[in-house]
């Protein structure tokens, strides 16, 4: 036991407040500045921006507005089967009614409400119920009967303060990999979709690149319209793109091996374009009925179905299923790859085909037509990108390890078994 710490209630710590929907008729109520977080929303720990946004008169219809700072629960969604989204906001933010604010009362600290939720979330899981259609809920009352053992305030700030530190760095890291993705996709679009350095030389101005790049980059274009000298190819000419499938799943003696196996299940939850593993693994038997074989490290995974465009790099030798395409370098660096399949994920969703999904077939992939520079320039800008993938991939790896060691305190914290004195961490018996 935890000494001095209460066993309560999540109700008696805590009350939950409804979110609603203003009317999406109502021009005036949407596209100002105030956050409105949904389900789509909630997929980082600290909600920075939202996909819609209100105005004052939509906040106004809307049933609440939930201070900075305060922690959102989805209780409502398909969502719930898999996982229990559980997140802060950066500023005050309405939300919708499939969302609660979870607000402390006068003993607990704001900055321990998250933390109170994520040190129970296997109890939350349980308690999802069916709403229909496949939908899950967590019912009120459920909520509030779960017990818990609450600490005095200073500790609760402690423990806030160690898990919150974690929190900050994996945040910290993933508003850096946005930005390196940002920089990667705004390069690629300079050079090869608006040729800014080729059209810059061409009407006599500064290029605004270091001179031996700009020096690489002709100064006209051709008849055909391209850069003198580059030349239009299909895209499977300059990469090997495979396509992949799944395993007999009645062959126990394929499944639970060494070997990643990817779906885009694995790829829609990244927060960044790096895949460090995957849900299920393969044997060597597993492996050598899979027509992809296994993907080097570095190669660019997509989704060609169900949806269309979620991006990775793989970071281990992978196989992939019939819904995914691996691409594998042959003449440029897949940094290339995957910039170029990310800015044109509109030209694959307008020639997928599919009856009952939307699909792009590997054949259709392959004859997709890019833009392929002379290889000093693909040369240069792999000495620019590769640098940011491969810190993407630190990143990543830097932040999963820091989420392991958080979910491994989380719940020996909050139950006490883990104390903290004079700011660190110290194993006491309770």
């Amino acid at each position: 036991m935890a000494g001095e710490w209460r066993a309560t209630t999540l109700g008696d710590c805590v009350r939950f407040v409804s979110g609603g929907t203003p009317s999406k008729s109502n021009d005036e109520f949407w596209g100002g500045n105030i956050p409105w977080v949904s389900a789509k929303d909630m997929k980082t720990f600290w909600v920075d921006e939202t996909e819609d946004l209100l105005t004052a008169q939509g906040a106004a219809a809307s049933t609440f507005l939930a201070p900075e700072g305060s922690t959102l629960l989805l209780v409502r969604g398909m969502t719930l089967h898999n996982d229990i989204p559980i997140v802060r906001v950066r500023q005050a933010s309405t939300y919708n009614q499939d969302v609660k604010a979870v607000l402390p009362k006068p003993d607990v600290l704001p900055d321990y409400v998250p933390y109170l939720l994520l040190g129970h979330k296997a109890t939350l899981s349980e308690k999802v119920d069916a709403a229909g259609h496949g939908t899950g809920r967590l019912a009120l009352d459920a909520l509030l009967s779960i017990p818990v053992l609450l600490p005095r305030r200073a500790e609760q700030t402690d423990i806030a303060n160690l898990l919150g530190s974690l929190d900050n760095k994996i945040e910290l890291n993933r508003r850096m990999a946005a930005t390196l993705e940002e920089m990667a996709r705004a390069l690629f679009k300079s050079w090869f979709v608006d040729f800014d350095p080729i059209r810059a030389k061409a009407e006599g101005r500064d290029p605004g690149l270091p001179a031996a790049t700009a020096a690489l980059f002709p100064d006209r274009f051709g008849e055909d319209g391209l850069p003198m000298g580059w030349q239009e190819r299909p895209f499977g000419d300059v990469f090997e793109i495979r396509g992949g499938n799944t395993p007999s799943t009645d062959e126990a003696r394929y499944w639970g091996g060494d070997h990643c196996w990817a779906t885009p299940k694995d790829l829609s939850p990244l927060k960044s374009p790096v895949l460090l593993g995957t849900d299920r693994t393969l044997t060597d038997d597993g492996v050598a009925v899979v027509n992809s074989g296994l993907l080097p490290a570095g190669s660019v995974l997509i989704s060609t179905r169900a949806p269309i465009g979620y991006l990775a790099f793989a970071t281990c030798s992978v196989a992939i299923n019939q819904g995914m395409a691996g691409i594998v370098g042959k003449e440029l660096s897949t940094a290339f790859a995957w910039l170029w399949c990310t800015a044109n994920i509109d030209t694959f969703l307008a020639v997928a085909g599919g009856s009952t999904f939307s699909e792009i077939s590997k054949g259709t992939l392959r004859k997709l037509p890019m833009v392929v520079p002379t290889a000093d320039v693909s040369e240069a800008f792999a000495a620019c990108v590769d640098p940011m993938v491969t810190r993407l991939v630190e990143l990543a790896r830097e932040s999963d390890r820091l989420a392991m060691l958080r979910d491994a305190l989380l719940p020996r914290l909050i139950s006490g078994e883990l104390r903290i004195k004079d700011g660190a961490a110290k194993g006491e018996a309770a």
